[in-house]
């Protein structure tokens, strides 16, 4: 598939071709356009690709209330969110989310073997606390936050192993 940034868009077909090789354009690109996806959007429009991910049951309910299930999706959905999250650069979630599930944001695909993404929190008040899955050696977790965090609790985050942003 062509570049799609403009800059060097053709650049180096035409050089292969100069210097006398064969080049086939289109091959597989739709498989290469689907690969290149976020790159392509961020170039595009100086914005980064996002996946939203949610699930809930048909009456708006992501659990059970007495506590007797953590998920409302099968084995299939929860593999598909963990081949998600290998594509990803970085998973995010809110301080509520942190608080009341403590996830790993982590992939637990048996046959993933890359780089982790970036587990990021954002608490603009220094809700979650310094301990649990998402400071944990896993992967690495940055904490988006204000100056409404409390000073002790952002310097807690960084002594966890958290890169602090404020």
């Amino acid at each position: 598939t062509r570049d799609p940034n403009p800059v060097v868009d053709g650049q180096g077909v035409r050089s292969l071709r100069a210097h006398g090789v064969e080049v086939l354009e289109g091959i597989l690109e739709a498989e290469a356009q689907r690969l290149n996806a976020g790159f392509a959007k961020h170039v595009r429009t100086g914005m980064p690709f996002v996946i939203w991910k949610a699930a809930a049951s048909l009456d708006g309910k992501v659990a059970a209330r007495d506590g007797s299930s953590r998920w409302v999706t099968g084995d299939a959905a929860r593999a598909d969110v963990h081949r998600l999250r290998a594509w990803a650069d970085a998973i995010v979630v809110g301080a509520g989310t942190a608080i009341a599930d403590n996830p790993e944001l982590t992939v637990r695909d048996p046959d993933y073997r890359g780089r982790p993404p970036i587990r990021v929190v954002v608490d603009a008040r220094g809700r979650v606390g310094p301990s649990g899955d998402l400071f944990d050696d896993q992967a690495p977790t940055l904490v988006a936050t204000t100056e409404l965090a409390p000073a002790k609790r952002r310097e807690a985050w960084r002594e966890a192993g958290a890169e602090v942003l404020v």
